[in-house]
């Protein structure tokens, strides 16, 4: 009867061969890489206030520097820190030989008091800039009332106390629909110190109550229709001055004329 050979086993030597031969092959490949993978353009897209030199030097990057082993988390960091105006960077390796950092610019939107001074802040509730209690300021800004935050660094977003952690995501949330419906030009204050009553001013003609503002967003963008059918089934006279009370749970909006 034919014997059936069993195959024979590698030797301990042709085994470690094999191993040290694909390590090598990996390591080279990775010098390959390297060597075509280093920077040799750093695109800044988005900038306005800032100029590229100053973007790319606060993000700490560098010419030559590896695609493959970009810290982004860091230099995000670094560019929003020591460049507070800019509220959004993204970066990312476009291979072969670029970083490419596009940022994002904050508006200046409102002013709020603090022991250090008058903070300046957009729509996300950062500081983008901090003024002293004799500086001018801008007309264009709308005042904060009623809120005074804990602490406040430059780039970073306002700190507050717990209890008052609400209060000032209200206040983000007004900022934001400001923002977004652009009644910057039509709103001059807003009083936050009562978060069931959330007061601010539209046009200079109307007082505006939010109550129980749970739907901030969606009222803000239904104001200027709600006045308008007012003034046209006679609900609001015509240039008179008043109080529009905005029922959140019941979606009404309620006006009564100064007296």
């Amino acid at each position: 009867m034919m014997k059936i050979r069993k195959p024979r086993r590698q030797s301990g030597a042709a085994t470690l061969y094999a191993v040290i031969s694909v390590l090598l092959i990996i390591t080279f490949t990775l010098v390959g890489i390297s060597v075509f993978t280093r920077a040799n353009v750093i695109e800044v897209i988005g900038a306005v206030r800032y100029s590229q030199n100053e973007i790319i030097e606060a993000s700490g990057f560098e010419l030559g520097d590896n695609l493959l082993f970009l810290d982004t988390d860091i230099a995000k960091t670094r560019i929003q820190t020591l460049l507070p105006h800019i509220s959004e960077v993204e970066i990312s390796p476009v291979f072969p030989d670029t970083i490419s950092i596009n940022v994002t610019e904050s508006i200046p939107i409102a002013t709020v008091r603090h022991r250090n001074g008058i903070l300046v802040i957009d729509s996300s509730a950062r500081v983008v800039e901090i003024l002293t209690n004799e500086e001018q300021i801008p007309v264009s800004l709308i005042e904060i009332r009623g809120f005074t935050p804990s602490g406040a660094d430059l780039g970073s977003r306002l700190r507050v106390e717990l209890a008052a952690r609400t209060q000032l995501q209200y206040l983000e949330d007004m900022l934001k629909a400001i923002e977004q419906e652009g009644f910057e030009n039509y709103v001059t204050y807003i009083d936050i110190s009562n978060i069931a009553n959330i007061t601010f001013d539209y046009t200079e003609r109307f007082r505006v109550i939010l109550d129980s503002p749970s739907r901030i967003a969606q009222n803000m963008g239904l104001l200027p229709g709600a006045i308008e059918r007012g003034e046209r089934d006679g609900s609001i006279a015509f240039g008179v001055r008043g109080t529009i009370r905005v029922s959140d749970a019941e979606g009404v909006f309620r006006f009564e004329a100064d007296r």
